[in-house]
């Protein structure tokens, strides 16, 4: 409940489609061939590794480094294809993505893609571009300047693979959207608690409209979080026994069909797994009974690899976020872990039956680790490629290296490394 995201917007009308530069790709290497590969890869740290088994949609590819200039199989030493062919996806940031960026996404999903149909990730923040203050309750001319300012970016990235000659069935297979504008507790008014379902609603319409099968992913809708203050904090209407303190960024009357939790501290494996499964088990009570019963398909956790939530030693927090009367903390990136950690975790998340007790049948791996059967995708914050990332040997960073490490683990590969 506490990582703040940071996006630049950039406004793009239906409009610019028209100014495509289409007409200036080649067939079968869509994009151009003239930036220069980014540094972090000077050699591609995923050639040969297996594909997960689960799709894994992430935060986008950082801009302007060339990551997504070409489709063509040998760029960047065919990183690109190996990606997309071991996640499933190819992850594009919906305010600030080019037609170039949209079509080389296409193409290398048709390419390498299990599911082509269901690749493309697409990241947004509703009701930050637009829409001005945080009070739900408002409307008129900033609501429909948010609402059209979205559904012109949807509507551009179905333009772009229409007329993308090697897209073949490219598709949107998700998109992703970190909504922490509005909050509601027990204590807040029900016209603020209903506003805040209709906003939701209204952007959960939007998305649907323009990619019917696509996964709508909430980012953190019916989280349980621990607080240092407070304990376990979870969604309004949360049992007693699962959460002390009752908020969240959402209703849960809003349209949605998955619940999900940032798990951004794999230093602790054992922190990540309770985060896990107390979000389940809410997610199943809702499940149960009441208005929410049968809608909730799925519980998908957010993986910082390589990176997370760190507390600092600093009194005043100079810098750095401080909520309440917690202690100092930020999200890392230049502080190394162990990469068997998220070695670890993706052993047991992507093949949790391998941990039968055989001692006790009756004590099954999910009563041991997580429930993390319940998961059918996986999304990952930040991208791989964060420039951010601690450096470490032979040129790689902290991010790259856990990215490795997690899918040798999910393959049941020894080792953390080649």
């Amino acid at each position: 409940m506490r990582t703040v995201f940071v996006l630049v917007c950039v406004a793009v009308s239906a409009a610019d489609a028209s100014s495509s530069p289409l007409k200036n790709l080649v067939r079968g290497s869509v994009g151009n061939n003239n930036h220069s590969p980014p540094s972090i890869l000077r050699a591609n740290p995923l050639r040969g590794l297996p594909s997960l088994p689960k799709p894994h949609f992430s935060w986008p590819f950082p801009q302007g480094l060339g990551y997504l200039n070409n489709s063509s199989a040998g760029y960047l030493d065919g990183f690109l294809h190996d990606y997309v062919r071991i996640t499933g996806s190819c992850p594009l940031g919906l305010a600030t993505t080019t037609a170039t960026e949209v079509t080389v996404c296409g193409a290398v999903c048709a390419a390498s893609a299990k599911d082509p149909t269901a690749c493309i990730a697409l990241n947004y923040s509703p009701w930050y571009a637009k829409f001005p203050g945080s009070d739900p309750t408002v409307t008129g001319p900033a609501e429909t300047a948010e609402l059209e300012f979205y559904t012109a970016l949807l509507r551009n990235v179905t333009i772009w693979l229409k007329q993308c000659p090697d897209c073949g069935a490219a598709g949107v297979g998700a998109v992703l959207l970190d909504s922490e504008k509005f909050s509601v507790s027990p204590d807040s008014p029900s016209a603020v608690s209903a506003a805040v379902t209709r906003k939701c609603d209204l952007i959960f319409n939007a998305t649907s409209a323009a990619f019917p099968a696509a996964r709508v992913e909430w980012y953190n809708r019916g989280t349980v979080s621990l607080s240092y203050t407070y304990g376990w904090v979870g969604p309004i209407d949360a049992p007693a026994s699962l959460v002390r303190k009752q908020w969240n960024h959402f209703t849960l009357n809003e349209r949605g069909d998955t619940f999900s939790c940032s798990l951004y501290n794999l230093r602790d494996l054992y922190l990540m797994r309770e985060t896990y499964r107390r979000t389940v088990e809410v997610a199943r009570t809702f499940n149960s009974t009441g208005p929410w019963a049968g809608r909730t398909r799925s519980v998908t956790p957010w993986l910082a690899l390589g990176c997370g939530d760190l507390i600092v030693p600093s009194l005043n927090c100079s810098g750095n976020e401080q909520r309440y009367n917690e202690p100092c903390s930020r999200f890392d990136f230049g502080t190394p872990y162990d990469p068997v950690q998220s070695w670890q975790f993706g052993s047991e998340m992507m093949n949790l039956t391998r941990y039968g007790n055989t001692e006790d049948p009756t004590y099954t791996p999910s009563d041991a680790f997580a429930p993390w059967d319940t998961a059918e995708v996986v999304c990952l914050y930040p991208s791989i490629l964060d420039a951010r990332g601690a450096t470490t040997a032979g040129g790689s960073t902290s991010l790259v290296d856990h990215f490795v490490a997690y899918i040798r683990g999910a393959s049941g590969l020894e080792g953390v490394a080649p």
